[in-house]
């Protein structure tokens, strides 16, 4: 069940994914605009949003903001060393470049 349930839950991710790289960011964005874009932590999907969609839109990484998730008395919810799961989450903010954009990865 839970392959099946994992091979649903990529299939949509991936549905997801395509409609991203078809918004018309570029278009839609004045000179120096700034779009914030949270990405879940599996590391292909950060990846795609920074050295694909990013680069695509014109736009360099200028900031990731950090969010930690911790409980009522201050613990974070779950092991920073968790193999699974990480008790933050990122939010990756572009700015539109003006030009040549940086080559930055994030493997």
């Amino acid at each position: 069940i839970n392959a099946e349930y994992g091979g649903y839950h990529d299939r949509r991710y991936e549905k997801v994914g395509y409609m991203f790289d078809k918004l018309p960011i570029p278009s839609l964005l004045s000179p120096s605009g700034v779009v914030a874009v949270w990405v879940t932590n599996k590391p292909s999907y950060i990846s795609h949003v920074v050295n694909s969609l990013f680069p695509r839109w014109g736009l360099e990484l200028v900031r990731v903001c950090f969010w930690l998730k911790v409980t009522t008395s201050g613990e974070p919810i779950i092991p920073f060393h968790s193999p699974h799961k990480k008790p933050y989450e990122m939010l990756f903010l572009g700015q539109q470049t003006e030009g040549e954009t940086k080559e930055q990865t994030f493997d």
